[in-house]
């Protein structure tokens, strides 16, 4: 394997916040307003042309914004979401910087197949990223990988750039590949210690979430009444969303770890021109329940702007049918304009969180990790990372 030299005092730095325990309660190191002035003059170096106000397309009045990047190699358009419009634009641009720093990550750790770089483990190691029934060829065909940190070890591994790559372009060198390929576990911030928490806590959202779409009765079972253990600010976010007319259910998901995940569904309450025919969808996973319901309810808000505005590139036509089942979606309301009487069964911990309550987390559903440094600009301050969850035990390069 032709070998590149890591970025090692950045990997230093991960390793130091790996070691530390606990770290923070997931408080930004700047204030949304300093940090958007702090971002703004780096935007077109980012291939950032615009940022765009959509909160008046809905009438719930919560800010979302859309940063546009003309020549991205996945989506152009991203979207950010807030109490505030500069936290909406802050959510926005990072939203979009994450998939930049993906697209042609400067850090690459050389080429090689997986069977050198695992042995017979590759197809063990590799299987949450595999589709059903891949033929075991792909062990032996040479790929890139990148540098990560294996977060309990320290040690310095190698991880398949694919599983990095943002590039969806037909010209990628990823194009084809063996993995199926997503953005879970991007995690971006004003510090390293920001990024990776969120790289941790979208794959763990990810996990709880595929959970519960696979159990039967979800919604009948696990609707809740958000009535307990929720703060002010979430209560009056919940009260704004249900005076502009729309149905309001939040769902428990399965919790990994110490931390709850919340799936939110918003549907207008009466059916109109003008309504749109199904639920807007929000899903979040952060320490305490409340925190996690209202980032789910917020990204619920942005799912209705982004299907109003038309922005959202990757999905298409089969996503919205030209007929809907309005069977289906009278159903669906009623069931939502139900009240629900159950308390969340888990309301998370408000105490400082470490990098060891992610991997303990991941430990429980079977699974390891890899921290990936992407792009670390000191001057911003920007550090983007991606958090790849793997299988097994601690597994060295």
């Amino acid at each position: 394997m032709d070998e590149v030299s890591p970025n090692l005092e950045l990997f230093d730095e991960i390793s130091a916040i790996c070691r530390n325990s606990p770290t923070s309660k997931l408080s930004r190191r700047f204030s949304a307003d300093e940090y958007l002035s702090r971002l703004k003059p780096h935007l077109t170096s980012f291939g950032i042309s615009r940022l765009a106000d959509v909160t008046g397309l809905d009438r719930i009045g919560v800010p979302v914004v859309q940063a546009v990047r003309p020549l991205a190699r996945s989506n152009a358009v991203n979207q950010g979401k807030g109490l505030t419009l500069s936290e909406a634009a802050v959510s926005a641009i990072i939203e979009a910087l994450e998939t930049f720093a993906c697209e042609s990550p400067d850090q690459i750790g050389g080429r090689a197949s997986p069977n050198e770089i695992y042995g017979h483990a590759a197809i063990h190691k590799l299987s949450c990223h595999l589709p059903p029934e891949m033929a075991e060829e792909w062990m032996e065909n040479p790929i890139a990988f990148m540098r990560g940190i294996e977060p309990m070890s320290q040690d310095i591994v190698s991880v398949p750039a694919a599983l990095i790559s943002t590039d969806y372009t037909p010209s990628s060198s990823h194009a084809v590949s063996p993995f199926v390929r997503t953005t879970t576990g991007l995690g971006g911030g004003g510090s390293l210690e920001e990024a990776i928490q969120h790289g941790f806590l979208e794959v763990l959202e990810r996990i709880s979430t595929e959970k519960a779409m696979t159990t039967h009765g979800f919604f009948e079972k696990n609707r809740i009444a958000p009535d307990t253990n929720v703060d002010a600010c979430t209560d009056e976010l919940i009260m704004q969303v249900q005076d502009a007319g729309l149905l309001f259910a939040a769902y428990e998901c399965p919790p990994v770890g110490r931390f709850p995940v919340v799936w939110v569904r918003l549907l207008d309450e009466r059916a109109s021109a003008t309504s749109l025919p199904f639920a807007a969808d929000g899903f979040a996973c952060r320490p305490t329940f409340s925190g996690a319901l209202r980032a789910a309810l917020l990204e619920s808000i942005q799912t209705r702007a982004s299907v109003i505005s038309g922005s959202r590139e990757d999905i298409t036509r089969r996503s919205y049918p030209r007929n809907h089942d309005d069977q289906l979606i009278a159903f669906e309301r009623r069931q939502m304009s139900k009240t629900p009487a159950n308390s969340p069964s888990f309301a998370g911990n408000n105490s400082a969180v470490s990098v060891k309550d992610f991997t303990e987390a991941l430990a429980e559903a079977g699974l390891t990790s890899a921290i990936v440094p992407v792009l670390a600009l000191e001057d911003v301050p920007l550090f983007i990372v991606r958090v790849v969850p793997l299988v097994g035990q601690r597994w060295r390069a």
